[in-house]
């Protein structure tokens, strides 16, 4: 509770924890820090040592502060359980497997997930997705990092300083071209007539960019600097191409539409509420689970109706 918090009872929090453990089988605690103790700065690492003290359980704490997006926490959190739970190896011991990293069902969708899974199965080596606490604690001895969403980003980046693990932050292109093939056959419709427009990509960087290269390596013609990513989440300074955009809100979005009003936007289809009127423009909606909830692509036809009614309720 916001009191519990303010007057400092953690020893409260201890005990309905303490409580849990008993009745629940977990392998570890995970604190989630709220406004309210971001505010009055709660010593994590205290309430974690109390914690341990008395459950037995490694325990550890994301300072999140409820005021950012959700690709900030999904990395805080990725990157503390690496902290906590990475097993030093010898640099000199063998190393073996990938490992996936940023694979959330925020970034996403079921069948996408169950695509990458396959693709990457069929490679002669074994695969750590980072789903199971085991993964964690052999990160250490993974012979390289694939990195599939900014939330992946800080914790790679820690193994690769701490291990010397390679990393590749990218999306295979086989996946890229199975998983969004309807979006690349309507692209491909909407430049039969050979006008030069602009391709704005809206969704998490590293799937935007393996959209951005897919695009490319297919249509040839596009001049240089014709498709560009935007972002309202995390947008990595190494992975950007000159002229990436970051979104601090709506009102920029509408403001790149209104600069270009005859754009092609791949993004989900609740966009269409921030898109200008008139706008010559066509949205192709790409759905991104963290934005709308939604988790397969609608009908090109209920793209504006969606919009509308998502307005009205």
């Amino acid at each position: 509770r916001d009191m519990d918090a303010i007057m400092g009872r953690d020893a409260n929090l201890v005990a309905k924890i303490r409580e849990a453990a008993a009745e629940l089988t977990v392998s570890f605690v995970g604190l989630v820090s709220t406004p309210v103790p971001a505010i009055i700065a709660t010593d994590f690492r205290a309430v974690c040592r109390m914690v341990e003290k008395e459950t037995g359980l490694p325990t550890i704490a994301v300072r999140t502060d409820g005021t950012r997006l959700y690709d900030r926490g999904a990395s805080a959190a990725c990157d503390a359980l690496v902290q906590k739970f990475t097993a030093p190896i010898p640099h000199d011991a063998m190393r073996t497997g990938l490992g996936v990293l940023g694979l959330t069902p925020l970034d996403f969708s079921r069948e996408e997930r169950a695509s990458l899974h396959a693709l990457l199965g069929r490679e002669d080596t074994p695969i750590r997705f980072f789903d199971r606490l085991d993964d964690f604690r052999e990160a250490a001895r993974l012979k390289e990092l694939l990195v599939v969403s900014p939330a992946g980003l800080k914790a790679a980046r820690r193994l690769q300083r701490q291990w010397g693990i390679p990393i590749r932050a990218e999306l295979p292109p086989a996946f890229i071209h199975e998983a969004f093939s309807a979006v690349l056959s309507r692209l491909a419709a909407l430049l039969q007539d050979g006008q030069q427009r602009e391709i704005l990509i809206v969704h998490q960087q590293i799937l935007a960019n393996g959209l951005r290269l897919a695009i490319c390596q297919r249509f040839p013609a596009l001049p240089a600097g014709a498709v560009t990513v935007g972002s309202f989440f995390l947008l990595d300074r190494e992975l950007q191409w000159e002229g990436d955009l970051h979104f601090r809100g709506e009102q920029d979005f509408h403001a790149y539409l209104q600069a270009h009003p005859d754009a092609i936007v791949i993004g989900d289809a609740l966009l269409a509420r921030a898109v200008p009127e008139p706008f010559g423009g066509t949205l192709l909606d790409l759905p991104h689970f963290a934005l709308s909830g939604r988790k397969a692509p609608m009908h090109p036809s209920r793209t504006l109706e969606y919009a509308k009614n998502s307005i009205s309720n």
